[in-house]
């Protein structure tokens, strides 16, 4: 028998931030901070490590570098194919593992240990591109790397989530879009003085460096209390775990009782919404009640239904929308490979690196401002702001790569990462769970995870390819894709904010 507490609204009651909670978010971060690091590392490197340019080193030459006491080579030759194929399989591995994260067995593994082997994918995936004397080694690096990314990106937030209560848990979110910038942008800045023949290999260390320091501190951590009750059926750890976690120890009674009832009932709230948890319980009763997105009885629903069934198509749509965008709309193209398009239009005498290292900057000030704007001007209208901001600056970046226009572009660069940062970038992973029904979230977020992967793998792969054959036109192509986008999003995305599932749906026509 379930013991039955005094009922009082626990999940609302507001907590202080404690230092157990505060220090689990920070070492759980390091994993989307390696993400961010991963995806831009490349983008100052890349023609270095493929041989086809060449930056003199702090030594006379290459033989006075360790790397060449041990036997590694300078560069590494590859055809354009090669290279772009290198950057491309960072994204396949993270489509990769976004499709099986679900499976049960990272779910038995537990959210603590699915994190750390998060850590050691980032570790292997870093050792291998440090040590890469051929195109097979720096492949593989990259694709363990990608597998790490994307467990981390899945796997943190819902560690986060069930670690936090729920008056903590939209600062927190927001903290891991902030982590993944200054992982962008410390990348960049690492780039600055090891994107040369001699030190390229540092930008490799540097990361297992990080994955090694992120490896240990997971031990310093605690498990997901949630998990413990629901899978483990082990309240004792819980509950010790949960104390240390609550400013306010009366109420984690409720809250372990509460994860005792949703693992007999099997109702529980998707484990892939991030940082979202609205269910409540009537500890009377012991009976589950009307949550704010509508019924809590989740369903076996497949993937296959949730795609052909038609009373699930407005959501399908939502969601195929929004995740494509935040991919489509071009932001990764700046941060894969801005070094080589940007390079070809400042002068000789500038050093780039300092350029993409600023773009990086204004990526990380656009993360922090723009959070408190998610809940004061609602979703949709800051995304339609977005795909308006980045359709103008696209076109000006488009102008300024024809003309030689080199303050055009950088300004443009800049305006066009701040109209990604206050709708397109952090704004959809808020979304997808607002507007979809409990039954339908989990197969929504895992089958708009994997479609945002392929996005981002058709940028890492074909905007060289586009570059090569339209030159500096080829940002005209993503200012159509986001002219697109803003009238797609009018006619088929809701406003979530404030709003509960019926209320997202109810007044809300589309073709």
């Amino acid at each position: 028998m379930l013991s039955r507490q005094p009922s009082f609204d626990f999940l609302n009651h507001h907590h202080s931030l404690t230092f157990h909670l505060a220090w689990a978010t920070i070492v759980a971060s390091i994993g989307t901070f390696q993400f961010g690091y991963h995806l831009s590392e490349l983008n100052a490197a890349s023609s270095i490590i493929s041989c086809k340019f060449h930056r003199p080193g702090p030594h006379k030459s290459y033989d006075q570098t360790i790397w060449y006491q041990f036997g590694l080579e300078q560069c590494i030759p590859m055809t354009e194919q090669q290279s772009t194929m290198m950057t491309t399989m960072f994204t396949f591995g993270g489509l990769i593992s976004s499709i099986i994260i679900s499976s049960s067995f990272f779910h038995c593994l537990g959210r603590k240990t699915t994190c750390i082997m998060s850590s050691l994918f980032f570790m292997l995936g870093s050792f291998f591109m440090m040590i890469s004397n051929n195109t097979s080694f720096m492949n593989a690096g990259r694709l363990l790397c990608g597998l790490g990314a994307g467990i981390s990106v899945v796997i943190s937030p819902i560690l986060i989530n069930e670690l936090t209560p729920i008056n903590h848990r939209g600062f927190l979110g927001s903290f891991l879009q902030v982590s993944l910038s200054v992982g962008i942008f410390t990348s960049q800045l690492i780039s600055i003085p090891n994107a040369n023949d001699q030190n390229w290999r540092y930008i490799f260390l540097t990361s297992f460096l990080i994955s090694l320091v992120q490896f240990v501190l997971l031990f310093t951590i605690v498990e997901s209390p949630k998990w413990l009750v629901i899978n483990k059926n082990d309240t004792n750890n819980a509950t010790d775990i949960l104390t240390s976690l609550r400013s306010n120890v009366q109420t984690v009674p409720h809250e372990i009782n509460h994860w005792r009832r949703l693992s007999i009932t099997k109702s529980e709230v998707s484990e892939s919404t991030p940082l979202i948890e609205d269910l409540s319980v009537d500890f009377h009763s012991l009976q589950p009640v009307k949550s704010r997105r509508g019924s809590i009885d989740p369903s076996n629903l497949t993937l296959y239904e949730f795609v052909t069934e038609r009373k699930y198509r407005k959501e399908l749509l939502a969601v195929i929308l929004i995740m494509s965008g935040n991919q489509l709309c071009g932001m990764n193209s700046i941060t894969f490979y801005g070094v080589s398009f940007l390079s070809n239009i400042v002068p000789d005498t500038t050093n780039i690196l300092y350029l993409t290292s600023l773009l990086g900057l204004f990526n990380v000030l656009g993360a922090g401002l723009a959070t408190p704007l998610f809940d004061r001007l609602g979703r949709k209208k800051l995304l339609l702001l977005s795909c308006l901001i980045m359709s103008i600056t696209s076109f000006g970046i488009s102008m300024g790569l024809v003309t030689n226009f080199e303050i055009l572009v950088a300004v443009s660069c800049l305006l066009f990462i701040l109209g990604y940062c206050i709708g397109l970038g952090p704004i959809v992973y808020l979304m997808v769970p607002e507007f979809t029904n409990h039954n339908v979230v989990a197969i929504a977020q895992s089958f708009g995870t994997t479609l945002n992967w392929i996005s981002n793998m058709c940028i890492a792969y074909w905007f060289p390819v586009i570059h090569d054959t339209l030159g500096g036109y080829v940002f005209f192509v993503f200012t159509f894709i986001n002219l697109a986008y803003l009238f797609l999003i009018i006619l088929f995305v809701p406003e979530t904010k404030l709003k509960t599932y019926d209320e997202v749906w109810n007044h809300f026509t589309y073709i």
